[in-house]
């Protein structure tokens, strides 16, 4: 056991490129450790070849044995920080493009030291606009670092390669591929591959989803056989890894596969990671720190119904009421201090926790620097108590943790920035998340996701390679457009040189098909439509069509003999008389389905509505419904409006339009000017049919009732009632969408409006309603009784009124006893826009229960 231990402890330092392929080496020599039957051992150490060169140099630089005139070398943060400082620095640079122009400086700066690139030469002979761009940033970087006696790690290579450094400690270089001359100099050679052994199995798929479906299964039977192999999965690029890794994570929720625990190990790794910006609870937090900026109307209801603020697990009812209130037709956004005044009474403990954010905003020094800002951010975030008092998931508390990390992050970045406004301090902060990744540690016996040069070198036992289609592989070449083309070909930089690049990655194939146990090459002849062909590494070797299960046929495998929760029978408790209060809607709802009633008006369960550019047909409405109202203010009686001249009249309509329109929340002047020119034709084209008619007089407009039927308490407000010639009252209710007479026949009408309105108290004896369509080409009246309005007398039975009340109060009455059985009234078609399919689950009844209705035609025009 001694000699078995003993024998562990001595091993070169391995290096490869990158700290995710360090990783994934680290994990693959666990997993051997353990096949092997060694019960400790000591850590492989693998480091990315960045942090290696720091550590191999330390002692070098401390004893100024390196040409490096630099009191210290620069962290990847603040190396990327100065490149966007030079790049914002340059005239003409436009700051959208800062972060990507970045990446690219940065990569260009690598690739100038590693393969030496002679820059005088380039910077000569500017060929393009973007290579004369990358020259002034590069003297302004160094121009910046020798005020600031620092190396960015780049400069520390150079450094190297001239006093001719060697380390003092093994090393073992994996994975580099064609190296430049400074990495050679430093001992990384070239890797050599052996010829491939046996070819590999390769299987053709009609679809990609069926590729990454058959791989998934594919790959958890293997982790299944508990033999102590490396499975991997293996990707041609990043892109595809993180297409795979979202394909087997949809794959495991819809198969439900199991886990014995919500902190149990992931079964896959090495995917690219999430980012910690898109994490919600990192979001929520950032979205705090912006405060007191004006909140767009999907933050407003971000923060209102965020569970991350102290106190909120048992208030987000509330607190999603108060945003759908608060939302309800607001277009333009709200500013926070608004938002806090409007909060108090309706959520105070979300007011005097946003205020003290505010206060804390307040106190703050236009500039300072970015550690004292992130200081402040802590404090700004312990006043709303983030992350909440709830317990969190794994992966939001490796959320939690990342942001503190990327805080420190930030505040190392005062020793290369001067200081910086709240606006700069969050936009670091917000980028330095946006590209750190969020991962949760993997099982040991967990899944690898590669790319095919990583996998060459963690040397897996049981390999997938996917997506092996033309255009994927052999990858096509991407050469840094701040460097000369010439120059990198001549150099023989990887990427610029595709005959070179097809043999290296060729070559990574057949290593990793060497050295697996097992190995299964795939592509896809389409993926989302488009026809793809295969790569000309399958060139010769047997192709046989797969087939791969659906994820409906597994499902519905998985699914037989499930047991059932019984239906809970017990019946809904009824409602007190005048203990609920509503409007139209309740009874609209209640005739729809009694479910969906339920579900809006006693569980508050309605969605906050998504908000999009202009305005929706709803609102389009009540536009038309204020104009004719602003209108008729001011006209009262058909007879002045017949004595109107055009002029006179077009005027008065211009008048109601603008009044409406500047009194409108949100309406923007380039969206006024559409709605103005609309509202005028709707309107005069409708005055046509009103000066039509016998003579009336409006008596009221949007006018406010009140009713009781079965209990329920009903505000309605009334459209518009006419005085007609004959003393009795006519009353009408504007639609600016399709009606029909059917909308207020049977037992379960669809538009109750009406029939409400009819049985309000009014002035005079009911002559009838009428439903007024106001449609460009389509304007005219829908009354009961028919021909009402063609005659200036008419018969209006109060036996149909006694009916109507009948049909309401049974309505109201069975909403209060608590009717919630899922019975929507024409089937598929009611079902079809509801918000509450998830909650009734009314989409697993059998195809037969719901077959396809259709609504009603229209029986009156």
């Amino acid at each position: 056991m001694t000699a078995t231990l003993a024998g562990n402890f001595v091993h070169p330092t391995c290096v490869v490129p990158s700290a995710r392929l360090a990783a994934a080496w680290r994990r693959d020599a666990a997993r051997r450790a353990c096949a092997a039957g060694l019960s400790a051992w000591v850590s492989a150490e693998c480091l990315a070849f960045d942090p290696w060169l720091e550590n191999a140099t330390r002692t070098a630089r401390l004893q100024r044995r390196l040409p490096l005139a630099a009191d210290f070398i620069l962290s990847a943060a603040q190396t990327r920080a100065l490149w966007l400082e030079a790049i914002r620095a340059a005239p003409g640079t436009d700051p959208a493009q800062g972060e990507l122009l970045a990446s690219l400086a940065l990569d260009a700066h690598l690739k100038t030291h590693v393969w030496q690139l002679d820059r005088r030469p380039v910077a000569s002979s500017l060929s393009s606009p973007e290579q004369a761009a990358f020259h002034t940033w590069h003297e302004w970087f160094e121009a910046r670092c020798a005020q600031l006696r620092a190396a960015a790690p780049p400069e520390l290579l150079r450094a190297c390669v001239a006093a001719g450094f060697q380390p003092q400690h093994p090393s073992e270089f994996r994975g580099f591929g064609p190296a430049g001359p400074a990495l050679v100099a430093l001992g990384v050679r070239a890797p050599v591959f052996g010829p491939r052994a046996t070819p590999p199995e390769v299987r053709v798929f009609v679809d990609q989803e069926d590729e990454f479906g058959a791989a998934s299964d594919w790959a958890l039977a293997r982790r299944a056989a508990a033999d102590g192999w490396t499975v991997a999965v293996v990707c041609p690029n990043a892109e595809v890894a993180t297409a795979f890794a979202a394909h087997a994570a949809r794959r495991r929720l819809a198969l439900h596969l199991p886990r014995t625990s919500d902190r149990q190990p992931e079964p896959w790794c090495g995917a690219p990671p999430a980012r910690l910006a898109g994490s919600a609870v990192v979001a929520h937090a950032l979205l705090v720190l912006r405060l007191p900026a004006r909140l767009t109307d999907a933050e407003a209801a971000a923060l209102l119904q965020s569970p991350y603020w102290a106190t909120a697990e048992g208030q987000l009812g509330a607190h999603a009421e108060f945003a759908a209130r608060l939302l309800a037709g607001r277009t333009g956004g709200i500013d926070a201090h608004a938002l806090q005044a409007l909060a108090r009474t309706a959520v105070p403990a979300f007011a005097r926790r946003l205020s003290a954010v505010l206060a804390l905003a307040a106190s703050a020094p236009r500039r300072q620097s970015l550690q004292a800002w992130m200081l402040s951010a802590q404090q700004r975030l312990l006043a709303v108590g983030w992350p909440g008092d709830g317990a969190l998931a794994p992966m939001e508390q490796a959320a939690v943790e990342g942001l503190r990390r990327a805080f420190e992050t930030v505040a190392g970045l005062d020793a290369v920035l001067p200081a910086q406004s709240a606006a700069g301090a969050w936009g670091h902060l917000s980028a330095i998340a946006g590209r750190s990744g969020l991962t949760l540690p993997a099982a040991l016996d967990a899944i690898e996701i590669l790319t095919i040069e990583e996998a060459a070198v963690v040397a897996p036992s049981a390999a997938w390679v996917l997506s092996l289609s033309d255009g994927m592989f052999p990858a096509v070449p991407r050469p840094n457009p701040l460097l000369s083309l010439v120059a990198l070909r001549q150099a023989g930089v990887p990427g610029c040189v595709p005959a070179r690049d097809g043999l290296y990655q060729n070559a990574c194939l057949s290593a990793l098909v060497a050295q697996a146990h097992t190995c299964v090459w795939s592509y896809a002849t389409s993926a989302r439509d488009t026809p793809l062909r295969p790569s000309p590494a399958l060139a010769g070797l047997p192709r046989a069509p797969a087939l791969a299960r659906s994820l409906f046929t597994l499902w519905q495998a998985r699914s037989v003999g499930v047991a059932l929760v019984p239906r809970d029978t017990t019946p809904v408790p009824p409602l007190a008389a005048g203990e609920l209060a509503g409007g139209v809607s309740v009874l609209r709802d209640q005739a729809a389905c009694p479910f969906r009633a339920f579900a809006q008006h006693r569980l508050r369960a309605g969605i906050i509505e998504a908000r999009t550019p202009g305005l929706d047909a709803r609102e389009r409405g009540d536009l038309v419904h204020a104009t004719l109202a602003a209108l008729w203010a001011t006209v009262r009686t058909q007879a002045a409006l017949r004595a109107l001249s055009e002029g006179e009249l077009q005027q008065k309509i211009g008048r109601a339009v603008d009044h409406t329109l500047a009194a409108w929340p949100g309406m923007t002047p380039p969206l006024a000017a559409l709605e103005s020119v609309r509202l005028g034709a709707l309107v005069r084209e409708w005055l046509v049919h009103d000066s039509a008619r016998p003579p009336f007089e409006v008596l009221a407009w949007e006018s406010p009732h009140e009713l009781a039927l079965g209990g329920l308490r009903l505000q309605i407000r009334i459209d518009r009632l006419d005085l007609l010639a004959d003393g009795r009252v006519l009353v009408i209710d504007y639609k600016t969408g399709d009606s029909k007479r059917s909308d207020w026949l049977g037992p379960r009408p669809s538009a109750p409006q009406l029939l409400l309105y009819a049985l309000a108290e009014h002035p005079a004896a009911l002559a009838g309603i009428a439903i007024a369509g106001v449609q460009r080409g389509k304007c005219g009246f829908i009354t009961e009784p028919k021909g009402l309005l063609d005659t200036t007398t008419g018969v209006f039975l109060e036996a149909q009124v006694a009916q109507w009340r009948g049909v309401l109060e049974a309505l109201a009455g069975n909403f209060m006893a608590g009717d919630a059985r899922v019975d929507p009234v024409r089937g598929a078609p009611t079902c079809r826009h509801c918000n509450f399919k998830s909650l009734c689950r009314i989409d697993e009844r059998t195809a037969g229960d719901l077959s396809g209705e259709t609504e009603g035609e229209d029986d009156d025009a």
